[in-house]
């Protein structure tokens, strides 16, 4: 069993201005759009992608019911604020998994297996409801569909995957915001139903508690898994896995002070808080998007002077200043290996969290990093760029504690 993200779903108070962002700041292009239907919300709805990120924007509905009886028309799309409502994971055994899910959920909150097609095939699916929030899961299987998308959907005949410059890859991880003391339930629930495995966030991570970020009495507490791998995929020198990874952040306490509860107060409830893509070359994506008026979170004053060993960044050809002017954060590990050409074969998703430290602590590898400022007027979702060199995992540790603090300064200290 597998697992990649297809796509993330959203439902929106105003697609046409979300829609407008993603195009004019982060580089998407208009990739699809329902074909003709009888929903009058249905023909709101577009399909957005930048390399293989995929985004279906739907309106957001007042009411309980689904406007229609099309699977891909506007499910789970009336919360109440603009949020991202579903991450859609193409994966080889949908009936296996949604058997799982009822089993963990009996609740009447998921839909059985069915099939949608055209003439170009057959698609399975299925859906589960996440114990986090609004998310639900929506389980695809394309083996038997040739189509370049979806049924139900046409591609836009403008569409030339290499027509534009792709700034980003793909999704590299989406972090959820959890209420106080249900992040062990919800790994739980991922690995149960999913078969998501923990994954070390960096090596100061204690293994019970997971990782902690705190400073005085505030702070914020993360876990994070892994989806089910194709293992050949990690023997591939230097490439990366496309694997699902989710990290779950909780605050320490009740504090009307933290961002996680800020995050559940603004969102009436859980769901996701971030979505990251990697980048092969995360200076010049951030250069940009910022020249096309992207707004990017600024570290701490202090950062790049304490971080940020002058001729660590030279080797990578960059400069402090570079990063600075880009608010690129950085951390990188220097192990005994020799060569990093072996740092993708050990399994993460079925090693002890021992081994994935010492893993991490003997291979030579980096993570660069830049965060928006939060995309909805809710102040909530926000995006993350990322570029990885030589690990699948890691967020490293100074690079959390940095955006902690800045974000803790948007919010409350301004």
């Amino acid at each position: 069993m597998y697992h990649s993200i297809h796509h993330i779903r959203y439902s929106v108070k105003n697609v046409q201005k979300f829609s407008s962002f993603l195009i004019n700041q982060l580089n998407f292009k208009k990739y699809a759009t329902p074909k003709a239907s009888e929903c009058p919300l249905q023909s709101k709805t577009i399909v957005l992608r930048h390399a293989d990120v995929i985004f279906i924007i739907d309106q957001w509905k007042e009411g309980a019911e689904p406007c229609c009886d099309n699977f891909f028309c506007h499910r789970n799309n009336n919360y109440p604020v603009n949020t991202a409502c579903d991450v859609c994971l193409r994966t080889s055994d949908v009936e296996f998994i949604l058997q799982k899910g009822k089993s963990a959920t009996p609740e009447n909150s998921h839909k059985e297996t069915d099939h949608i097609g055209d003439k170009d095939g057959i698609v399975s699916y299925a859906i589960i409801k996440s114990p986090v929030g609004n998310l639900q899961h929506t389980l695809i299987d394309l083996t038997k569909y040739e189509g370049a998308f979806l049924p139900g959907f046409e591609v836009n005949k403008f569409w030339d995957p290499e027509g534009h410059p792709h700034f980003m890859t793909t999704v590299d991880h989406i972090a959820l915001s959890l209420k106080l003391e249900h992040t062990d339930e919800v790994v739980k629930w991922y690995n149960h139903c999913l078969g998501f495995t923990r994954m070390i966030i960096n090596t100061e991570e204690d293994f019970d508690a997971g990782f902690v970020v705190k400073e005085g009495i505030h702070g914020l507490r993360l876990k994070a898994v892994l989806g089910p791998q194709q293992l050949e995929e990690q023997r591939v020198k230097n490439k990366v896995p496309e694997v699902p990874k989710f990290v779950f952040c909780e605050a320490l306490k009740q504090d009307k002070r933290s961002q996680i509860e800020h995050f559940l107060f603004m969102h009436q409830g859980e769901g996701i808080q971030h979505i990251a893509f990697s980048t092969n070359n995360i200076v010049d994506a951030i250069s940009n998007f910022k020249a096309s008026g992207l707004q990017c979170v600024l570290p701490p004053d202090d950062y790049y002077a304490e971080q940020f060993p002058r001729n660590e960044i030279e080797n990578l050809d960059y400069t402090v200043e570079t990063l600075k002017a880009n608010n690129i954060l950085l951390e990188s590990n220097h192990g005994e290996a020799e060569s990093g050409s072996d740092w993708c074969e050990l399994n993460f998703g079925v090693s002890r969290l021992e081994d994935q430290v010492q893993h991490m602590n003997k291979t030579n590898w980096f993570i660069m990093q830049a965060f928006t400022t939060p995309v909805f007027e809710e102040k909530t979702l926000f995006f993350e760029i990322i570029q990885r060199f030589q690990t699948i995992s890691g967020f490293g540790a100074g690079n959390i504690g940095a955006l902690w603090r800045a974000v803790q300064k948007e919010l409350f200290n301004k």
